[in-house]
Parts: C-alpha cells; sequence; structure tokens
C-alpha cells in the first residue's frame, strides 16, 4: 500500500473514533505529509490551545492539530486548553486528528493530557528507509530524541542494563514504549510479534540510544519529588540509627559509633566541606550526616542495633532498592517515573515505622 493509498484510507478510520493520534516523526516525513493534506482544516496546537472554539472547525469533517510536540515543556494550561477545544469541536461533528513527533509517552499526565491519552493512535505502515540514514547514528539518534524522557531512558536501560539480547531486550520494554517506539518506526509488527526495523543496525542503536540519553538535560516530572522523598527519607533513617546509638552508647556516642578507617575518613570529610577546624569525632554535631547510605545502614547492623522499628527483612529490601536510585540521584543519572513511585513508598514506610 501507497503512502497515499494509506492517508486515504484513514477518513473513515478518523470520522469513527473522534479523536485520532498521529505520532510521525523522523522516519515518517511523507507520512506526516499525507496525514495533513486530508484536513478539512489545519491549525498548529499552539494557536488551537487557545483558539474560539466557536470558530476552529468551519465545517470541516477533519479537523488536523499540528505540531502538538512543540507543547511539551510548557505549562499545563495548554494542554487544558487542548482538551477544551478538542472536546467543543467533536460535539459539534468534525473529527479531530492530533499528529505529534513525540509519542503519548513525551506528555506529563496533567489536567488535559487524557484527550492525548485516550485517543484512538493510528500507527503509520513503515515505508522504505534509506540505507545510507540507518547508517548515520545521528540520524538514529533524532529518532530517538523524539521520543521523549521517559521511553529514553526505558530504552536506555533496556539497551544497555538489562543484559539482554536485542529481541529480548524489546520484550522487557512496557507496552506503552513499545508502542512509543512503533510511532517512531524504530519497531515493526511481524504478524503478532515486535521487532526492531528492518535494516537497523543494533550496535549503532545502542550507540544512538547511548548519546541522546547522556546528553539529555530537560526537566523530568519525577525529579523533585524523588529528590524530595529521598530527603526526608534518608534523614528519618538516620534519626532512628542515631537514637539507637545515643541509647545504646550515651554521650560518648559520636566517638564511639564509628570505628577507623571510617572514623578518619567521616572527619576529613567533614573538614573539606564546612567544619575545617574538626578534629575528632566529637567535634561534629553528627558524624552521620557524613556517611552515605551504604554506610549509615551498614553501621546499624555492624553496631547490631536491632530493628529500631522496622523488620529486619525489610532493612534488607530498603538496601536493596534505594541505594540503586540514591546513587543515581548523587550523579545526576536519569531518573524514571518507577523510581519516584519506589522513593515515594519508602518514605511513607520509613516515616510511619521509625518515627
Amino acid at each position: 500500500m501507497s503512502t497515499a493509498e494509506w492517508a486515504e484510507s484513514l477518513r473513515s478510520k478518523i470520522s469513527q473514533h473522534s479523536i485520532v493520534f498521529f505520532q510521525l516523526g523522523n522516519l515518517f516525513e511523507e507520512e506526516r505529509s499525507a496525514v495533513l493534506e486530508l484536513a478539512g482544516r489545519r491549525i498548529r496546537a499552539r494557536e488551537f490551545a487557545t483558539a474560539d472554539p466557536g470558530t476552529i472547525a468551519q465545517d470541516a469533517h477533519i479537523l488536523v492539530v499540528d505540531g502538538l510536540d512543540e507543547l511539551l515543556g510548557t505549562r499545563g494550561e495548554s494542554l487544558g486548553g487542548i482538551r477544551e477545544r478538542t472536546m467543543s469541536v467533536v460535539e459539534s461533528g468534525t473529527s479531530v486528528a492530533i499528529v505529534s513527533r513525540s509519542p503519548k509517552t513525551a506528555f506529563p499526565e496533567t489536567v488535559g493530557s487524557d484527550v492525548i491519552y485516550d485517543a484512538k493512535q493510528i500507527f503509520a505502515i513503515p515505508g522504505e528507509v534509506d540505507p545510507a540514514d540507518l547508517e548515520d547514528v545521528d540520524f538514529v539518534a533524532l529518532s530517538i530524541r523524539e521520543l521523549g524522557d521517559r521511553t529514553i531512558i526505558a530504552l536506555a536501560d533496556a539497551l544497555w542494563e538489562s543484559g539482554l539480547s536485542p529481541t529480548k531486550c524489546l520484550d522487557h520494554l512496557d507496552r506503552v514504549h513499545q508502542e512509543a517506539l512503533r510511532g517512531a518506526g524504530l519497531v515493526q509488527v511481524d504478524q503478532t510479534k515486535l521487532r526492531w526495523m528492518t535494516g537497523l543496525d543494533h550496535k549503532l542503536l545502542r550507540r544512538a540510544s547511548a548519546m541522546v540519553a547522556s546528553e539529555t538535560t530537560s526537566f523530568t516530572p519525577a525529579l523533585p519529588d524523588t529528590f524530595t522523598n529521598m530527603w526526608i527519607l534518608e534523614r528519618a533513617v538516620r534519626n532512628a540509627i542515631r537514637k539507637g546509638l545515643m541509647t545504646k552508647m550515651g554521650e560518648g556516642w559520636r566517638e564511639n559509633s564509628l570505628e577507623e578507617p571510617l572514623r578518619s575518613e567521616v572527619i576529613g570529610r567533614a573538614q573539606r566541606d564546612s567544619h575545617p577546624s574538626a578534629r575528632r569525632a566529637r567535634d561534629l554535631r553528627d558524624p552521620l550526616e557524613w556517611l552515605s547510605t551504604t554506610e549509615m545502614l551498614d553501621l546499624r547492623e555492624r553496631r547490631q542495633l536491632g530493628e529500631l522499628g522496622l523488620a529486619s527483612h525489610m532493612w534488607s529490601r530498603l538496601r536493596t532498592e534505594i541505594v540503586p536510585i540514591r546513587n543515581r540521584v548523587a550523579h545526576m543519572r536519569m531518573i524514571s517515573n518507577a523510581d519516584a513511585l519506589t522513593i515515594e513508598k519508602w518514605r511513607k514506610i520509613v516515616v510511619q515505622s521509625l518515627s
């Protein structure tokens, strides 16, 4: 089926579903142009978000809202405006086709985003791609960059950290990320099974993914809450361990809690930061504030402080689940929604159990 034939077949589908979503980016420039030509009227998303609902459709059967990806990084009010006007246009009898270079996963779940997530997604039929383009790491990186932070992170983790084969790491991804990759043209459907697009070299894909993930500096919605919850969680753990040490060792807890060489290391850390005059552990208001999370959890076990309100198996799970995320935050690595939910869960558990 040619691109023109595919585009023409879309009219009935768009009318059937009233609101549809097209993800048409770097690998689908021809298909994007064909969809835009279907419009009885075409309008840019930024303009649509603030347009007068009564004059938008102008008796058109299909309204194409193009450039939704241009609203990424803007305030949530823009998506609220998109939702309000989309509903108004549909009620007047006009179908709406939303076109974006980025997938649904790129948009934050905020007021108005339901119109995107609830829209019927129509996938483009993969066309021919110049083999030379698929050998160009920058070309492939552009398609990955359009995916948005959530899928960029998930893809990089699957390709670099899962330890799985190319086929298995694709199966390892959540469905929403698989659909985002399919919408980008990087993944295709072979009967009922997903596979990487024809002609795409896996090593080059990994290189492009690494490049995009490493250079990402955009603000991720999960980051502020993750940092705040991690701060509360870690201080609650430190408070519980400090109380345990004070109960067990009394007034000398500062000097006696830490053994060499860790004691000298902690004093050195304090001297290099904000306590240049410190010579002994007891000169520090709280020596525990100079310990890493792992060192602090080790101290609880080494000093046999007991459960402190949290069962032993929960301490083990706490260490396993939060330390890797804590390290990602400390080293300014990418934070996923799953990371944010994990830290939020442990903050609630720790504050309730150790307070």
